[in-house]
């Protein structure tokens, strides 16, 4: 008799330790199930990432600038802004409507001077192809200047959504502008292209420049979500220069604008042609990080060759001396400006450079444009 109980014991163990190990089977299983299925939802094909994965386009220029009319014509257009104001373009949008919207959009545009203001563009907003609306924005008068010719609302509720500001920073109690633009974008809106003007200013102080070694590029990331995986995009590319040269209206058929890129030159001119009243470009050339531009503003005349500025003041010069001249003289580690009659000079300002090199594609540019 007292071998039944023990029986039993063992038989029920026995089925205790067979239905555990039937029940961890099937729990793991289901569980294999379940990260299998979980696998297969997360999973994403190579094309089903190049449909949804939105890409940022960003194109940061300064004028002069050649752009697309609706009709299919190209216009060209200059800055409204006259020296020392100078005026820079950035566009962004989205290449696919239908990709997933980025999140946390941060950009850093690093501008070669002080930044003055940045203002949104509100016809380049919305859903409107950016290139299309940005030369309605703009149109040429008869003398080839250009001006704002559509008063057109922002869109407050798009502009909720992206922060676009001058970084600044503090020094002796004083909060200075400097040469960064920042971007900040939470949550692009859909089928959504941004622009918006910086404008800087040539006269400021460039001790003020910050990250010298990112000046003319922008960088900066962005992150979204497909299917619930997190990807991070990173966004950088060149501010451009487009290559361009201005002539007074005097001058043209006068000169040859080649001989304005000649690593060593001179232009002279009668000084009576730069005194009061008169005021402008006398002439401007812009190139792939180079700047050069000689003229007259409301204190004297001037020449800024890339972040060199000099200026003799019309408080120094004597309009009364008759046939004298006046010379802008420059080398690859120099500019100069010279009063003089003849070979006498009567005044003189020179300030040494570092070294400018003329970019290459700027006067093959020229070479095959005049």
């Amino acid at each position: 008799m007292g071998k039944v109980p023990i029986m039993l014991g063992f038989i029920f163990f026995v089925l205790t330790v067979l239905l555990a190990l039937h029940l961890y089977n099937k729990s793991k299983n289901d569980s294999n199930k379940i990260v299998s299925a979980v696998e297969e939802k997360l999973s994403l094909t190579d094309s089903e990432l190049k449909q949804l994965s939105p890409k940022i386009h960003v194109k940061a220029f300064s004028f002069p600038q050649t752009l697309d009319r609706p009709d299919g014509t190209r216009t060209f257009i200059s800055s409204q802004h006259k020296y020392p104001l100078k005026e820079y373009i950035v566009q962004l949008n989205i290449a696919d409507k239908n990709s997933t919207p980025p999140n946390d959009c941060r950009i850093r545009f690093y501008f070669p001077y002080i930044l003055k203001e940045i203002k949104a563009l509100p016809s380049a907003m919305g859903n409107n192809p950016t290139e299309v609306s940005f030369s309605r924005f703009y149109s040429e008068k008869p003398n080839g200047e250009t001006n704002i010719t559509e008063k057109l609302p922002l869109d407050t509720k798009l502009l909720e959504n992206f922060t676009f500001a001058i970084h600044k920073i503090n020094k002796n109690g004083k909060t200075l502008n400097t040469n960064i633009a920042e971007l900040h974008c939470e949550k692009w809106p859909r089928n959504t292209n941004f622009a918006a003007r910086v404008v800087v200013d040539l006269s400021k102080k460039l001790n003020l420049l910050e990250e010298p070694e990112k000046i003319n590029h922008f960088e900066g990331s962005y992150w979204y979500q497909i299917k619930e995986q997190s990807f991070e995009e990173e966004v950088k590319g060149d501010i451009q220069h487009p290559n361009n040269i201005v002539l007074a209206p005097t001058l043209k058929g006068r000169m040859n604008p080649l001989d304005l890129l000649s690593q060593e030159g001179t232009f002279t001119t009668n000084l009576k042609s730069l005194l009061p009243p008169q005021k402008g470009t006398i002439f401007e050339i812009t190139g792939d990080y180079y700047y050069f531009i000689f003229g007259i503003r409301d204190s004297g005349i001037f020449a800024n060759r890339n972040d060199v500025l000099l200026e003799m003041p019309f408080s120094e010069l004597n309009s009364k001396e008759q046939d004298t001249e006046f010379s802008v003289g420059w080398s690859s580690n120099n500019l100069t400006l010279t009063w003089h009659k003849g070979d006498n000079v009567i005044k003189q300002e020179k300030i040494d450079t570092k070294e400018v090199v003329i970019p290459r594609n700027l006067i093959d540019w020229a070479t095959n444009s005049f």
